[in-house]
């Protein structure tokens, strides 16, 4: 596969694209990312040894990430997907009832309580997620009033759809797995919504706000230009300027980001609930993101982003295409040395008639050991043998009768 089929160079949105609106002809875009899709997807990375599960990882979460970016850019009509995601027990379902204003998704403090995602949306907007135009790779479950508990299979899976007429217009918001989770999959389900979403709502907790895990996905957040707000929970009143101030300035000195902040303040949970006034600052920015303009740009914001972001991907794919190229070549010199190397030998071999010999040797013992030849052989010598001295013996007494008549004939004349 040449390498230059992998160039980047074909998603110039520049190019493509003056104003993202549905009047927006983006078929050359989706067109280049497709044919993009169809060339990574043949990379098999089968010369890479023990590094061609990686190499085949990183293909496939490229792969997903364009076929996000495909179903986002054809479905520009779409609510707003805004992804309530962060870390464990900082409360993200909570928030998500409290906004709601009933229990949708369960909370408490067995972890992980988040399994499968829920996606709630007004029942207007509801055609937009109840077929595979976005989020593809998730089973759509849909139940009346609250989610039930687990009744499908474990390897599947769920978006949990939820209509309901408080969340805007325009809008549709989705919990998330933990990304720090125990379980594998929560992790990888996790991933998935975040590439896919137009907006991320991160929550992180006071205690938690600045460490690994977190702070990665915000400096990936940051080189994505992804649109997002940040919620601080579980922050004791005395400390929200405090604890505030050092968060702003870790995302700015580590993510390179200034979000949206908000604080969410240590409260009683009533009924999965905190108390409406608690997120009163978060559910203003929904409703303000529900607008058809700021719609559009957070949406072109975050396509935009991926598609710099999946220039860098798309030329780390290059580099190791090219060091399968060179391990090919490598193996190509060694492979057409060995084989001029037997055509010399067999030569020398022609010349002095070693060739010869050995092959009518070879068929020789291979007809004699396989059909038994030799011990036919045997067989027929001994009966010859046995037959000469029969025959030689009837041979001797004729003679020894004829000797004797004569002897008698001249005695008698």
């Amino acid at each position: 596969m040449p390498i230059e089929y992998l160039r980047p160079a074909g998603l110039s949105r520049t190019q493509v694209w003056e104003d993202m609106d549905e009047a927006t002809d983006t078929a050359p875009l989706v067109t280049a990312l497709r044919d993009l899709r169809q060339v990574i997807a043949a990379c098999s990375f089968s010369l890479s040894a023990d590094q061609a599960q990686e190499r085949r990882a990183e293909r496939d979460h490229l792969r997903r990430e364009i076929d996000g970016l495909v179903a986002r850019i054809s479905s520009l009509g779409a609510p707003l997907l805004v992804v309530v995601g962060g870390t464990t027990g900082s409360g993200k379902s909570t928030i998500v009832n409290t906004l709601v204003g009933r229990a949708v998704s369960r909370t408490g403090v067995i972890r992980p309580t988040t399994e499968n995602p829920v996606l709630i949306v007004h029942p207007v907007d509801a055609h937009w997620f109840t077929d595979d135009r976005v989020l593809a790779d998730f089973v759509r479950v849909e139940y009346e009033g609250r989610r039930s508990g687990r009744d499908a299979s474990e390897n599947d899976a769920r978006l949990e759809l939820i209509r309901d007429e408080d969340i805007p217009l325009g809008l549709a918001l989705v919990d998330a797995p933990d990304i720090d989770s125990i379980s594998a999959r929560n992790r990888e389900i996790a991933d998935a919504l975040l590439d896919a979403a137009d907006v991320w709502l991160w929550c992180t907790s006071a205690a938690k706000y600045a460490d690994h895990e977190s702070m990665r996905y915000l400096i990936r957040a940051g080189a994505r230009r992804t649109a997002i707000a940040v919620a601080l929970t579980r922050v004791d009143a005395e400390n929200v300027d405090e604890l505030s101030a050092d968060f702003n300035d870790k995302l700015a000195d580590s993510a390179s980001i200034e979000p949206e902040l908000f604080t969410v303040e240590t409260a009683r949970v009533i009924d999965e609930r905190l108390p409406r006034p608690v997120v009163g600052g978060i559910e203003r920015w929904l409703r303000e993101l529900s607008g058809p303009l700021v719609r559009r740009s957070r949406r072109r914001q975050t396509i935009e982003g991926a598609l710099d972001i999946m220039t860098s991907d798309v030329a780390g794919l290059i580099g190791w295409v090219r060091d399968e190229t060179t391990t090919l070549g490598v193996l190509n010199d060694v492979i057409n040395r060995a084989i001029a190397q037997s055509r010399r030998d067999f030569g020398a071999a022609l010349d002095d008639g070693r060739a010869l010999r050995d092959e009518v040797v070879l068929r020789w013992n291979r007809f004699a050991g396989s059909s038994g030849m030799l011990a036919l052989v045997e067989r027929a010598g001994e009966r010859a043998s046995t037959w000469a001295r029969s025959l030689m013996g009837t041979l001797g007494s004729e003679r020894a009768d004829e000797e004797e008549e004569v002897r008698q004939a001249v005695a008698t004349d």
